[in-house]
């Protein structure tokens, strides 16, 4: 059998991901991307079953996001509380259907070498009812006032919501609190979140470009959009700016690590899991590469002729 590289691509626009699916099973597609088309649960399952699903990392972070600068959730107790209540191997072993593990840090391992570090614990719910009676003595209150404050809200998806019937449950078993569940259309979750019209909220962030701090920057002032738990603190500011005016790599990836775990520490966001994205390539390409970001590379893309 010859191998042959490519002479044209051609894309196909379909804004229906079971549809896509279909025109992959029937040869009118190629390649297909979960990014631009997502699939349901199912779909992943029959996909992998069949072996054409590749899982494939990129620089991105799916996490819980607290809005720090609204009662009670501008208590550092209470966000400890809640994000250590969460119980993310469950999420990750029964929710997560393209191999994503347990996030241990916020930076995503293709950002950084694939260099895991330990900044977020797991099996910690007796800290977390020790944070939780913290910040209620901290604030004054009890604990049905906090929880009258809270909703978990998200964009409406399968998995989010999954993911969302699973943490109230977590947070009803290990604090003995019932926080209701709020989804919205794209668009709606996202001017909400933005302009911190919430409380708690599942979100995701992926890097633009292969670089650390294109996460970490999001969270450096208030003012900024993206900046979704409002989070400010003079420290992270400080220690981005050392990375930032660093000479070599080695310097600037410390003061990057060091802004890293002060953020952890502080709470704003309880990472999930570090996204992964389904690619679906029919047998016959061979050569078939994704850049640290997942994006499809075709320059090495070869078809093998029968």
């Amino acid at each position: 059998a010859a191998r042959v590289s490519l002479d044209t691509i051609h894309v196909s626009i379909v804004s229906d991901g079971t549809t896509a699916l279909r025109m992959f099973e029937t040869g009118k597609l190629d390649f297909l991307s979960t990014i631009v088309n997502p699939l349901s649960t199912v779909d992943l399952a029959q996909a992998k079953t069949q072996g054409s699903l590749r899982s494939v990392p990129v620089g991105g972070l799916r996490f819980c996001t607290f809005n720090t600068t609204q009662f009670p959730l501008n208590n550092k107790h209470i966000r400890k509380a809640l994000g250590l209540a969460i119980d993310r191997t469950t999420i990750a072993d029964h929710l997560c259907y393209l191999g994503e593990g347990v996030a241990t840090r916020i930076l995503s391992p293709v950002l950084v070498g694939f260099v895991e570090k330990q900044l977020y614990p797991s099996n910690t719910t007796s800290v977390a009812k020790k944070a939780w009676e913290e910040g209620l003595k901290e604030l004054g209150v009890d604990a049905k006032t906090v929880t009258k404050a809270l909703t978990l809200s998200y964009e409406s998806t399968e998995t989010n919501h999954q993911i969302a019937q699973a943490i109230q449950q977590q947070w009803k078993q290990a604090l003995g609190i019932e926080v209701p569940l709020q989804d919205y259309e794209t668009k709606t979750v996202m001017q909400k979140h933005m302009s911190r019209d919430y409380s708690v909220g599942i979100d995701y962030c992926i890097a633009q470009y292969h670089d650390g701090n294109n996460i970490l920057e999001r969270f450096l002032h208030r003012n900024v959009k993206k900046n979704l738990p409002g989070f400010e603190h003079p420290e992270y500011i400080r220690l981005l700016d050392l990375a930032q005016n660093a000479t070599d790599a080695g310097t600037r990836l410390k003061f990057m690590e060091l802004a890293e775990e002060l953020l952890a520490d502080e709470m704003a966001i309880m990472p999930l899991y570090h996204i992964q994205f389904g690619a679906l390539v029919k047998p016959e390409f061979k050569n078939v590469q994704f850049s640290p970001l997942g994006n499809l590379l075709f320059k090495k893309v070869m078809k093998q002729c029968f």
